[in-house]
């Protein structure tokens, strides 16, 4: 289905759009941007790491993500960082990403790839890196 298409790809889609339009609207911006993009899947990295929750059975199973941890969800909380930034830029594209986000979200748990507080949890953890992304902005550019 191309829905679940869109979640699965739902980061790279995200990501590589805030790339583009802050490339092109917000170039004193860009390289923070794409600094925010990297450290936040960083920090998912580290805290699944620290969690070390393990995945479900999923649907269809993908042997080489059964062995990776789960908690936070990583699509989760790329999509919500993505989409927290567009929201403080501008809201036509913040609508479309948000449908991407629930595109990403409803993937990752038809797909049991993640249970629904792990996908919470990514959710949270992608709208306060945002945030304080928008915060750190602020602080350098003004």
């Amino acid at each position: 289905m191309v829905l679940d298409e869109v979640g699965y790809y739902g980061p790279n889609i995200l990501d590589g759009a805030n790339i583009i339009f802050f490339g092109i609207f917000y170039k004193e911006l860009w390289l923070y941007i794409i600094l925010g993009i990297l450290l936040n899947r960083l920090l998912n990295g580290v805290l699944k790491q620290i969690f070390r929750v393990k995945r479900q059975e999923q649907i269809p199973f993908y042997g080489h993500i059964a062995k990776c941890y789960a908690m936070p969800s990583g699509h989760t909380q790329s999509v919500t960082y993505a989409t927290t930034l567009m929201y403080f830029f501008n809201i036509y594209a913040f609508a479309i990403f948000l449908f991407v986000t629930l595109c990403t979200m409803r993937q990752r748990y038809v797909y049991r790839n993640h249970t629904i507080p792990q996908i919470i949890i990514g959710g949270i953890v992608g709208v306060c890196a945002a945030i304080f992304t928008i915060f750190f902005i602020k602080q350098k550019v003004n």
